[in-house]
């Protein structure tokens, strides 16, 4: 007998499939799904058969045999075998990848390793009517008490299993604090910090049905789910739903639409406002619009071109500490939010202009307590030097304000407050710091918090970075945090939010101050129609990395030219952009060379030329 496998390993993608014989003890063990042990390349490896027959039109002699069974039943389901296809060929990987990804690691020794308890926040919710599902739907977060109500009714009588699916690891707790103690005696938790016992447990307890609802990363999409009903997705704007660190860069939201497909079950995702393509579903017809604003906010605006007339350099203007106090003295929070880590984003020699860049990057290096400079894509550090390394000046200005300064400003406006500053470079308050603190200062993390029941006020120092980024999706992102924290502006007692900007007067924020969602969403829909941009267009972005910038430019030129001839004898509509290095064009020593691909239809057949020392991004999150 002979067995077709997918060895789980990071292979070429042209190569998926391999056949071996199969020893006659293992004859009446093996079916498909079944993980065995496969010599391959002189290196022992796991491997899933996809198929068994008696013959093949391979020469026997050629063969080898099967090593051993890893595992007495199948783990993979054919289900799971078609979603990796499927994943494999939208995302151009091979097939091998995809289940090296996929299949958990399979303990030598059985042994029960029971998975960590969690420490579920808890959150009360009412009793309301279980809401009626289409088969794809969009949540619109109005509050969190209504939102934890909604979610309570979905879970307490679905049938089947419930997959729930969260941007990050520190959401898990979160996610859960709507379920009732019941449901979370079946519930499982899924993430990648788990040991190999954990993940192996957690495999077969989804597979056997024993849980009943999955909680997890963007990696749970892979478990073997027995009977799915139900899949939700959290926040379903949050970009941690991508992979973008390794391959396969698949998006958990893509595969989940995949698999509500396969089991028949509902789909729903939740956020503060969608994404286009979701708004552009809901406009269309296939998806159905639940949730939207029940509550109203205080919404105020502080233009800071008046602060600096005034002579006030600081991101705190005047109306904002006049809005802090006041929350101080009613004995509430304060939730203030920043999207830039550190004291300061660069460091400029104002003798000379020279500013200090990684020398692995080429970024400018943002500077941090203790006078350190370091980067943060690749690490790198270095203390600031007392002179300037190219005309020896001591005079240095901080170009950019992060949490770190306003942090210290903060205290020294309020020395008797405790100030708790959420971002990448802090680290975890404990349970105690989040109860105690009088202000919250951070980026993202603020929307971590596990209640804003006892906040009086959330302010934005500014965001309007985010439109002088260079992208097609800047409006469309700066609404979706805006809307985030309107969220929390309705879940918080004081229901105040604070706007700092240097333009007020921009239309997105006048749509905001009037709520039109539509309006801003319909004109982005338009826009991108025209400029041929997602969702009227599929986008995949090629990256090569050479450490010799001639080497890197040269092959980056060959393949956008082979590209170019491929799509014309493909008569394939297709642009293609010139090769050219990157917005972040070095990290770690190596420059990066980049090319953007565009066509109304798919680009998946062209992407087969593209040499496996290329990585290829399909949907990218951004084009930069």
């Amino acid at each position: 007998m002979f067995a077709e496998v997918i060895p789980a390993l990071r292979l070429p993608k042209r190569l998926d499939t391999f056949t071996y014989t199969v020893p006659a003890e293992l004859e009446k063990q093996l079916r498909v799904g079944t993980v065995v042990e496969v010599l391959f390349r002189a290196r022992r490896t796991p491997a899933v058969v996809i198929a068994l027959s008696p013959r093949t039109s391979v020469p026997a002699a050629r063969l080898k045999p099967i090593i051993q069974l890893l595992y007495p039943v199948p783990l993979c389901t054919p289900r799971q075998l078609a979603l990796a296809q499927n994943t494999a060929d939208y995302y151009v990987v091979s097939l091998g990848l995809v289940i090296k990804s996929m299949l958990p690691d399979i303990p030598k020794r059985p042994a029960k390793s029971k998975v960590s308890a969690v420490n579920w926040q808890t959150y009360s919710a009412l009793t309301a009517a279980r809401p009626r599902l289409g088969s794809t739907n969009f949540w619109q977060y109005p509050d969190r008490q209504t939102t934890y109500n909604f979610l309570a009714a979905l879970t307490a009588k679905s049938a089947g299993q419930i997959l729930i699916l969260v941007p990050e690891i520190k959401d898990i707790e979160r996610a859960g604090a709507w379920l009732s103690p019941a449901v979370r005696g079946q519930t499982t938790i899924c993430h990648s910090g788990f040991n190999k016992q954990q993940s192996f447990s957690v495999w077969q307890s989804v597979q056997s049905g024993q849980s009943r609802v999955i909680i997890g990363t963007r990696q749970s999409v892979w478990l073997p789910f027995k009977k799915l009903s139900l899949i939700m997705v959290l926040d379903e704007i949050d970009d941690s739903f991508k992979q973008w660190d390794q391959n396969p860069r698949y998006d958990a939201r893509t595969l989940a639409q995949w698999l509500a497909t396969q089991y028949r079950a509902k789909l729903l995702f939740l956020a503060a406002s969608p994404r286009l393509s979701t708004f552009q579903a809901i406009s269309t017809g296939p998806m159905k619009r639940l949730g939207g604003n029940t509550i109203t906010i205080t919404t105020t605006f502080i233009n800071l071109k008046d602060e600096i007339k005034r002579g006030n350099s600081s991101l705190l203007s005047e109306k904002m500490r006049q809005a802090i106090f006041t929350a101080k003295a009613n004995q509430q929070k304060a939730v203030l939010y920043l999207n830039r880590r550190g004291i300061a984003r660069s460091t400029l020699c104002t003798d000379c202009g020279y500013t200090f860049h990684c020398p692995h990057c080429l970024l400018p290096l943002p500077l941090h307590a203790g006078n350190i400079l370091r980067c943060h894509h690749c690490g790198y550090s270095r203390a600031l030097p007392q002179t300037c390394p190219n005309c020896r000046g001591v005079n240095f200005k901080l170009l950019g304000q992060g949490t770190e300064k306003l942090a210290a400003e903060l205290r020294e406006l309020w020395p008797g407050c405790l100030i708790l500053r959420l971002d990448a470079d802090a680290s975890m308050p404990s349970a105690a710091e989040l109860d105690n603190a009088d202000i919250y200062l951070g980026t993202d993390f603020i929307f971590k918090l596990p209640s804003y029941d006892t906040v009086g006020l959330v302010g934005v120092l500014l965001m309007d970075n985010l439109l002088a980024v260079p992208s097609y999706q800047a409006r469309e992102r700066l609404w979706q945090m805006l809307a985030r924290l309107r969220v929390i502006a309705k879940s918080s007692s004081g229901r105040q939010l604070y706007i700092q900007t240097f333009n007020p007067e921009h239309q997105l924020f006048s749509l905001f101050r009037q709520n039109k969602e539509q309006v801003l969403y319909e004109q982005e829909l338009t826009d991108r129609r025209e400029a041929g941009y997602p969702p009227f267009s599929h986008l995949v972005k090629l990256l090569y990395a050479s450490v010799d910038q001639v080497s890197g430019l040269t092959e980056a030129k060959r393949l956008r030219q082979t590209l170019t001839a491929a799509a014309k004898q493909a008569r394939l509509s297709c642009q293609i952009s010139a090769e050219q290095l990157v917005y972040t064009s070095r990290v770690r020593g190596r420059w990066r060379y980049g090319i953007i691909m565009r066509s109304k239809t798919p680009l998946q057949s062209l992407l087969q030329a593209v040499p496996d020392d290329w990585l290829i991004d399909v949907d990218p999150i951004t084009l930069l």
